[in-house]
């Protein structure tokens, strides 16, 4: 590849999405890096849309993951080649929405053999659903309930049923809510449905809106003894009640609220399992290759030069569905 420049996503104030040029870093790869063109870059409709483009310090490059062909393998990596496409994500741009991909070996897995990078690149927002589930005690095939259908709580639904729990997921919208029975996972409007119609309360809760109200409700919908994880970011305050009303059914229901976000875990395996966020994405990439979870229909596919159309319609909450795929092609 003679190409010496990249285009890249930046969003250089609030609500606004440019695509760029810069130089590709043609320094010589070291000893443990790989390089190459990206295939497809993923949205995250939370961290970039919610945590970014609606902030207030910019510029600020986005990217959550991406997928990309190996081009170029520093003099170390040998269980990687040129031609084998992998995926990527983390900070400091790796997995970002841009032409050219540099990292790290350790910071990519190589999709297993037939699964499409539009199909893998899904992986990164599988794994955030699945960290909650490397810690939490309950067991197959216990009732999970979902609080927010949207990319993240409709994946590890859809995550959780294939691993032998049984969702049960919780959102008003209802497109959303179609969108999910259409994969096959049990979803209602709100909690009164939810102990009307759909059994009872659950073992766990995973809580993935956002929303304060979401986990006064979740301590409401999980058993005594069970368990809540905090998983959707609460990038901004929405809600006003008292704090009793939340520590009430906490003590009363003697529940575990636990802590979510992916990043409690550790980055990669250790030598004592205890679960990671790598390791959760290549969970992720088998259940996507054995078609045990599947994405099609969730997220369009369109050109990164067109991304700040996509970025508008998740911001305004526009956009029929969950997210949009980016291609670099």
């Amino acid at each position: 590849m003679n190409r010496s420049e990249e285009n890249i996503i930046t969003f250089t104030g609030t609500r606004k999405v440019e695509l760029l040029t810069r130089p590709i870093n043609r320094t010589p790869l070291a000893e443990d890096e790989i390089a190459g063109p990206t295939r497809i870059s993923l949205i995250s409709p939370g961290t970039e849309v919610q945590g970014q483009l609606l902030a207030e310090k910019f510029p600020i490059e986005p990217g959550y993951a991406a997928t990309f062909t190996v081009e170029q393998v520093g003099a170390k990596v040998s269980d990687l080649a040129v031609g084998d496409t992998v995926i990527c994500s983390g900070p400091a741009g790796i997995g970002g929405h841009h032409g050219w991909q540099r990292c790290p070996r350790q910071a990519a897995i190589k999709l297993p053999d037939g699964l499409s990078p539009r199909i893998g690149v899904w992986a990164r927002l599988i794994g955030v659903g699945l960290a909650s589930m490397a810690q939490t005690q309950a067991r197959p095939p216990q009732r999970v309930g979902i609080f927010g259908l949207g990319p993240v709580g409709h994946l590890v639904a859809q995550a959780v049923n294939a691993l032998g729990y049984e969702a049960v997921g919780i959102d008003p919208d209802a497109g959303r809510r179609s969108m999910a029975a259409d994969k096959g996972i049990a979803a209602f409007a709100d909690r009164a449905e939810v102990m009307e119609k759909g059994g009872g309360e659950v073992a766990v809760t995973l809580e993935c809106s956002g929303f304060e109200q979401a986990v006064f409700d979740a301590c409401h919908l999980t058993q005594k003894r069970g368990e809540v994880f905090i998983i959707g970011v609460p990038w901004r305050k929405r809600e006003e009640f008292a704090v009793f009303d939340l520590l009430h059914p906490l003590f009363r229901r003697c529940l575990a609220v636990r802590c979510g976000w992916e990043w409690s875990l550790p980055r990669y395996p250790l030598e004592v399992p205890c679960g990671s966020v790598f390791g959760n994405m290549e969970i992720a990439l088998k259940l996507l290759a054995a078609g045990k979870v599947d994405v099609e229909g969730l997220g369009d596919l369109i050109p990164a030069d067109d991304a700040a159309t996509a970025y508008q319609k998740l911001a305004d909450r526009t956009h029929p569905l969950l997210s949009s795929m980016l291609d670099w092609s």
